[in-house]
């Protein structure tokens, strides 16, 4: 009898640890006793470095261990909180009603965008002197040498070994944007000059002058394209908005107390 029971014991066990085994998410990342955070739990930001995913697996470790001790206590029943997340739930289902309504309804045409243009070019000044410029720093003051004389020879087989091995930015600088080593420097030389080496803190840097733009001058349409559409679009939505609300307004009954609100 005590080999039969301790036969049943040991049955009961293994199936025991095989159905708990079963449960087991196959790509779990994390536990906290029966919660899992599995791929599929994973934000869609950016964890990509190990450093950010470390950090969100201990969040997430630590807001599960606070939950489950809350929940002991009982505040998962609370009222309030309950009130708290269907008004939240509600305001989600709003947002997302609102977004596929609207802005599906919003488009933008090449002549709007351009009448808008030529309308408000007042907008679009430049502020401050703008320079576009290419741009390379490295470590060393003696590749910076070589790399300037590349670019001041123009020599097209040379210039894409250095693109293969470096990492070049075009981009637009605005006065008063980069370092203090730089600032001066950049928009007191002409037009397809070189400068450089120049010493900093982050190392040495040449930097290739490709245009300049003076403060007070009208930026062009294709720089500003991106903002005028973000401003159409904002405009068309909220519009969009506004006569959505008021269709729904006459076809919903609804009743106000004013001696209440009063």
């Amino acid at each position: 009898m005590f080999k039969t029971r301790m036969i049943t014991s040991t049955l009961m066990l293994v199936l025991f640890l095989s159905c708990s085994k079963e449960k087991l998410p196959e790509d779990y990342i994390a536990r906290v006793g029966n919660s899992f955070l599995t791929s599929k739990d994973m934000p869609e930001f950016d964890i990509s470095t190990p450093q950010n995913l470390k950090n969100y697996v201990s969040n997430w470790i630590v807001d599960e261990v606070l939950y489950k001790e809350a929940v002991k206590y009982h505040f998962d029943k609370d009222e309030t909180i309950e009130k708290k997340v269907q008004d939240y739930k509600k305001q989600l289902v709003i947002d997302e009603f609102i977004k596929f309504f609207v802005n599906s309804r919003v488009k933008t045409s090449d002549e709007e965008i351009r009448n808008y243009y030529l309308s408000h070019r007042k907008l679009f000044t430049r502020h401050r002197d703008e320079a576009k410029v290419v741009h390379i720093v490295v470590k060393s003051f003696k590749e910076e040498k070589r790399i300037k004389t590349v670019f001041l020879s123009n020599n097209i087989n040379e210039l894409e070994k250095l693109h293969r091995k470096y990492r070049f930015e075009t981009k637009v600088i605005t006065k008063g944007q980069p370092i203090a080593e730089l600032d001066k420097t950049i928009f007191e030389t002409p037009v397809r000059k070189v400068l450089g080496p120049i010493a900093t803190d982050y190392g040495y840097h040449v930097i290739k002058i490709l245009e300049i733009k003076r403060k007070g001058t009208i930026k062009p349409l294709d720089e500003v394209r991106d903002e005028i559409i973000h401003r159409l679009t904002q405009l068309k939505i909220q519009k969009a908005y506004e006569t959505l609300v008021d269709s729904l307004l006459s076809k919903y009954k609804y009743e106000i107390k004013t001696e209440v609100v009063k």
